[in-house]
């Protein structure tokens, strides 16, 4: 990563939120920003918002893992078996229905209150760990 510092900058004539580094490149300021300001965001490492996909597809990974734990081949197949005569396979389904459904709720709830913007949008990995304290699995005996 390239450090800054405002010596690098010349300010671009006739503007006043545009700065020139040395070798030429353009860097443009907020409204009202200041140069210090910018050169502190410029050295200030960037993350990335996760997207709705991001957040779909790590929960989404998770729960075909639970279904993998038992020898299902992901979410949908487990899932199936909810109205099975076999009474093992059937009563993993229901619990495991009844846990997918709790932490889509879950997820989808939070997911509109970070659009909503009454939350952060928390990291991925953060918000995994939440969705699992407060959607606990156990398979039945």
């Amino acid at each position: 990563m390239t450090t800054y510092t405002a010596e690098q900058f010349t300010p671009v004539e006739d503007t006043r939120h545009h700065w020139r580094t040395e070798d030429g490149g353009l860097f443009v300021g907020r409204e009202g920003q200041s140069l210090a300001d910018l050169v502190i965001e410029l050295n200030t490492p960037w993350e990335p918002i996760p997207s709705q996909a991001d957040y779909s597809c790590a929960i989404q990974a998770g729960i075909d893992a639970k279904a993998r734990e038992r020898g299902y081949d992901n979410g949908a197949s487990l899932a199936s078996y909810v109205s099975s005569t076999n009474v093992q396979w059937s009563a993993e389904a229901e619990a495991f229905v009844a846990w997918r459904d709790a932490r889509w709720t879950y997820a989808l709830a939070v997911m509109a209150a970070v659009q909503a913007g009454t939350r952060a949008a928390p990291p991925v990995e953060d918000f995994l760990a939440e969705i699992n304290l407060a959607c606990p699995f156990a398979w039945p005996e």
